[in-house]
Parts: C-alpha cells; sequence; structure tokens
C-alpha cells in the first residue's frame, strides 16, 4: 500500500469510527451492568433497533410483530417496498410499518393472509423470519433433529437458528417457542445474525495443480497457495516413496517452469506450501499404520519442503479407527518436526445419511496440531446413477447440496467433536466440480456421468437455447443445452450464486476463511450468467 492510500485509509477509518461514537446509544433504563448493555447500544449504532421517545429503551418490554419487521429490515439492509398498498388483510393504509411488512413479504419472510402486527412476536416466530431472511427456507425443511424437547411446530427453523448461533434456548433442551421476545432479547439476536452477515473473509488459499499458471494472476491475490507435486506411496518393494515425478501415471508431479511459479508467489508475498497426496487404501494403511513406515513418510515430506513455507497433507477416503489413530500420530509428529513453517490438513465432511462414510478423521484432535483444516464439502454428485432412476423425472444430482454442506459445517464446529478454535477452518469450494448427463426429453438416459471443464461450461451456458435454472433447494445451478449432435445435456455446476450462498453459509458457522480447489478452474467470465467467481469471491475478502 503506498503512502496516499494509507493515509486515505487511515481518514476513513477515522470518520467511520467517530460516526459510530457519535450514534452511540445511551439509554436512561439500561443501567451499565446489564448483561445486554453492550449489545443494544451496538443495535442502535448499527441502525437495527431505536429507543423510546422518552429516552428509554424499553428494557424487559415485549417486541411487537410490527417492529420486529422494521428490525429485519434494517438488519438484511433491504430496500423498503414501494408499495404503500398493504398486502395484508389486517394492515391499515398510512401506518408506519406498511413498507417494512411488505418488504418482508417481497424477501419471502412472510406470506400467510394475515400479519398481526401489533401482537407480541413469539420466539418461535421469530426464528422463522430470521431463518428466512437468510434464505435458508428449503434447508430448515431438512433439519427436523431437534435439541429442544418442547419444540414441535418449525422445529426446522429452529433448529437451523440455533445451529447458527442466532438464537439460543432457554436451558440445553428447552426452547419456550411460544414464550415472549423482550426488546433485550431480540438486540443479542439481531447482532448475532448482523456481525456473522456482515463478517468479510479474512483468508484464502488455493491449490495450484495442472494448468494453473494461466491464472496465476488470480493466486498472486491469495493468501496462500499449495503446490499438488507430491504423492506419497509404498512401492512393490515395500518402501515408502514420495513420488514428485510422472511415473506411474502420477498427476501430482513437478511440472515443467515449477520455479517460475515458485517465484512468482514469492514476488507478490504469497505463502507457498508443498502439498502430498495420498488417496491409494494400501498406500494408507501401510503407512500409517506403521510407525517405521510414518516416520520415513515424515522424513522425506520434509526434505522436499525444505524450501516451502509449511505443507498440506490430503489423504483422502479413509474409514476405521485405526487409520484414525495413524492420521493422528502422523499429524502430530509432522507438527513437531515442521517447527515454525505451516501444516495444513485436508479432511472429509461427515455425510448427513452416513456418519461411518469417511470416519478416520479425528476434527478435534487434528486442529489441535494444524494451522489449517480444509473442509472438502464439495463434489457430492454421484458417478452413476441406480437404473430405476433412468428414464424417469429424476434429475437432481447437485455438485454440493446445501443441506450436505450445512452438515458438514455443524459437525467440524461441534463443541464436543469438532475443531475448537473456528479460525483454523477453511471451507473449501471447488469451482471445477460438474456433473453431466445425457438426456432426452429431460429425462437422464445413461448412468455414468461426465464432466466437462469449467471452460466448456462457460461456453455452452453462453448458447441461446441453454436453459439456466438455480435451485433453491440445493442452492446450486443445473442448465439444459444441446451439443453439435442434438445430444440434451443435463449439468450441474457452481456459479457466483452456489459459491456466495456457501460463503455467507460458512460465515453464519463463524468461519471466513475458504480454499479453492483449484487455480486455473476458477471462471471469472460473463456476469449475466452468473460466471463471475473469482470477483464474486473478491468482492467477500477484507480488502
Amino acid at each position: 500500500m503506498n503512502v496516499k492510500n494509507l493515509i486515505n485509509t487511515i481518514i476513513i477509518v477515522c470518520i467511520l469510527t467517530a460516526s459510530t461514537f457519535a450514534n452511540a446509544a445511551s439509554y436512561a433504563d439500561v443501567p451499565t451492568e446489564h448483561w445486554a448493555y453492550s449489545v443494544i447500544n451496538d443495535a442502535a449504532e448499527a441502525g437495527i433497533m431505536y429507543g423510546r421517545d422518552d429516552g428509554t429503551f424499553g428494557l424487559g418490554d415485549a417486541v411487537k410483530r410490527c417492529e420486529f419487521a422494521a428490525m429485519l429490515v434494517r438488519l438484511m439492509k433491504w430496500e423498503k417496498s414501494s408499495s404503500d398498498i398493504p398486502l395484508f388483510s389486517d394492515l391499515q393504509s398510512g401506518e408506519w410499518y406498511v413498507a417494512d411488512i411488505n418488504t418482508l413479504a417481497e424477501h419471502n419472510v412472510f406470506n400467510e393472509k394475515e400479519f398481526r402486527p401489533n401482537d407480541n412476536i413469539t420466539r418461535r416466530e421469530m426464528a422463522v423470519m430470521l431463518v428466512k431472511a437468510l434464505g435458508y427456507s428449503e434447508l430448515a425443511q431438512s433439519e427436523t433433529d431437534s435439541v429442544f424437547n418442547d419444540v414441535s411446530d418449525d422445529e426446522g427453523y429452529i433448529t437451523v437458528a440455533h445451529t447458527l448461533g442466532i438464537i439460543n434456548g432457554k436451558s440445553d433442551t428447552v426452547f419456550e417457542p411460544e414464550g415472549l421476545a423482550l426488546r433485550e432479547e431480540a438486540a443479542a439476536m439481531m447482532m448475532r445474525m448482523f456481525n456473522k452477515y456482515n463478517s468479510t473473509l479474512n483468508e484464502i488459499h488455493g491449490f495450484y495443480a495442472i494448468s494453473s499458471w494461466g491464472q496465476k494472476e488470480i493466486a498472486a491475490q491469495m493468501d496462500s497457495v499449495s503446490f499438488g507435486w507430491s504423492r506419497l506411496q509404498y512401492t512393490d518393494n515395500n518402501a515408502v516413496f514420495l513420488n514428485q515425478t510422472s511415473d506411474g501415471g502420477n498427476d501430482w508431479c513437478i511440472p515443467d517452469g515449477s520455479q517460475n511459479a515458485i517465484d512468482y508467489m514469492r514476488e507478490n508475498g504469497v505463502s507457498i506450501n508443498l502439498a502430498v497426496t495420498m488417496t491409494n487404501d494400501n498406500d494408507c494403511n501401510a503407512i500409517l499404520l506403521n510407525s517405521e513406515n510414518r516416520s520415513e513418510a515424515i522424513r522425506q515430506i520434509l526434505s522436499a519442503s525444505e524450501n516451502f513455507d509449511g505443507v498440506t497433507i490430503d489423504f483422502e477416503g479413509m474409514k476405521g479407527s485405526e487409520l484414525k489413530n495413524g492420521l493422528n500420530e502422523f499429524v502430530k509428529e509432522l507438527r513437531r518436526l515442521l517447527g515454525n513453517k505451516k501444516l495444513y490438513v485436508a479432511v472429509h465432511p461427515v455425510l448427513k445419511h452416513s456418519n461411518e462414510y469417511f470416519n478416520a478423521y479425528d476434527y478435534r484432535t487434528l486442529g489441535e496440531y494444524a494451522d489449517r483444516i480444509i473442509l472438502m464439502a464439495h463434489d457430492y454428485a454421484a458417478n452413476t446413477l441406480p437404473d430405476d432412476l433412468i428414464n424417469t423425472d429424476f434429475i437432481a444430482t447437485p455438485v454440493t447440496p446445501f443441506d450436505e454442506v450445512f452438515n458438514a459445517l455443524k459437525a467440524i464446529t461441534n463443541l464436543t467433536t469438532g475443531i475448537s478454535d473456528k479460525s483454523k477452518i477453511q471451507l473449501a469450494i471447488s469451482t471445477a466440480s460438474t456433473a453431466a448427463w445425457n438426456t432426452t426429453d429431460r429425462k437422464i438416459t445413461d448412468n455414468t456421468a461426465i464432466h466437462p471443464s469449467i471452460d466448456t461450461v462457460q461456453k455452452r451456458l453462453a448458447q441461446s437455447d441453454t436453459e439456466i435454472t438455480y435451485s433453491q433447494t440445493y442452492k446450486n445451478p443445473y442448465a439444459f443445452y444441446n451439443t453439435e449432435n442434438n445430444q440434451q445435456i443435463l449439468i450441474w455446476y457452481e456459479d457466483s450464486r452456489s459459491v456466495k450462498d456457501k460463503i455467507n453459509l460458512a460465515k453464519m458457522f463463524g468461519i471466513n476463511s475458504i480454499s479453492i480447489w483449484r487455480i486455473g478452474a476458477i471462471a471469472n467470465g460473463n456476469r449475466e450468467q452468473y460466471m463471475d467467481i473469482w470477483n464474486t469471491i473478491i468482492s467477500e475478502y477484507k480488502n
């Protein structure tokens, strides 16, 4: 940053700081020692909640539904509805709250016949509106595993709101859904959601692999880059081998011009790691379950990463308690010997319907030793479909179904078994993920998926006959297009909307760091087709 920009930044910060303190609230009925004193003032400074005309806040008063509507509009920074015609039968023209309530309707937060503006809002109603404001109604329909014994109606909404830390129970098992929300409680809920919703990304990591050099300028804007140039193997000769060549069809090899990539990142202040992958079951078992083999693998990794700032471990597809213990020991020892160098560890997500599928990743323990844990919550789409789904109306093969990402984030942030320091967590986003199928009359005809490149996707989306749809259920786009041979293709993929939705979800979990698979496949094209993915990511960044 040059001196001129630095001075301008300081001036802006000073102005904003002065403005913040000038708008700080101080209410006669809110003592400084009250538990909600800070959040009440914060809510006033954020322009979400205002006091009474008599200079009080209304501490202990219940919140009316019309008041909550106005608060929610201000929280979400929505432009108020331009219509002064009430959209609900029990609203009267000219009332101060009509525009706010109409705004909720326009944003699908409320769609019943009557709003009951002067009724006190319940804790259940508040949770429902907050979750709907986030756009998580579809998610709430699938989340019915409540921790509260007294919740029956709107269980999914309350579950989501509680999981995201927006609204708390009265105890671990009691929510009091029909209890009234007090103004100070509303302030606390609003500020929890406001602070998360308006936070920014503070770190971006990327994987440098095949064909990544073409996006070196994008990589140079990241905080750290892992070079995927090493595969850990156990040879037929019963030896540990860190393969950095193309021998044996190894794609994780050092390419021509590798030093140019390293030098370019260093020149741009990007921290660089050596990424080490291992995906073969036999390799994982032979190396991780034998102490001598673990030591030899670590020795070779340390040697190969001598000129790097750290190491990124990507051991995939592992199951079982033995491999869990072996991985823990491996990471613990590698952490010790790396010294001050960084250690990143990629882990599989917990699956919603199969907690035991990839269960060799001990989030709690790995989080103690690693500097970053990369949650690979992507590429969920099946590569093959059962025969009974062929030639049916089934088309749902999203690459990152939103409920699965939600479940993965919930698991990795679990207070007991998850990572205790959320700043270590990076949500992985695969901009290269695609799942395409041959179709006839919009029915899948072949049970094997194809995976077009992101360049092909962008070209197909630009066709005049392509029909693009964004699934609110999965928060993934899909499209139907025709090839030159008149073959109709259904494709699920990632776009700027799906990426932003995942970033926003991560922020609601208190996670402000992402990892991108992979550099070289980050779309940054047509905005109208929502393929300006990098621009979307960087707009969420701290700068």
